[in-house]
């Protein structure tokens, strides 16, 4: 009896992981408005995603309009998993675009490795006239000069 209990445990641990399930926040809950030259922009869709790669948010996961005074809000989205890992660093990431008047905006990019993500991140996105809009082919790099909001840690 005492051999069999060794081994079980001997083999989860070599697994690097435990049978503990549990509930991990991935992304952070957001808060943002979206205002332009002439003001708050109401009834542009904000998509969320958690694929860096994804610019334009086609995958989205979560999709919410502007109201009137240009605020949208995400609550943070959670996922389930089984086991519990011992060793390793996860890669926590979002992505959140905006589209108006038929165009797509980089919002912006967040990650975190290790550590969870915030629990909340506000967000305050203008989009001007010379604002340059993202294509499927915009590269990372490109992203990370297009982004057109700033980003703080809220309480």
């Amino acid at each position: 009896m005492s051999s069999r209990l060794a081994l079980i445990v001997s083999t989860v641990l070599a697994c690097g992981c435990v049978p503990i399930p549990h509930t991990v926040e991935v992304t952070p809950k957001i808060e943002g408005v979206l205002s332009s030259e002439l003001g708050p922009v109401s009834g542009a869709e904000v998509r969320l995603t958690q694929i860096l790669s994804d610019v334009v948010c086609a995958k989205a996961e979560h999709i919410t309009y502007t109201d009137a005074a240009g605020k949208f809000e995400f609550q943070p989205i959670s996922r389930f998993h089984f086991v519990y890992p011992l060793y390793g660093d996860p890669l926590y990431r979002w992505n959140v675009c905006m589209t108006t008047k038929g165009l797509t905006y980089a919002g912006t990019v967040g990650a975190t490795l290790g550590s969870p993500p915030p629990a909340l991140i506000k967000l305050d996105c203008i989009v001007k006239a010379s604002t340059t809009p993202v294509t499927p082919q915009t590269t990372g790099r490109e992203v990370d000069n297009l982004q057109i909001c700033k980003s703080t840690r809220g309480t």
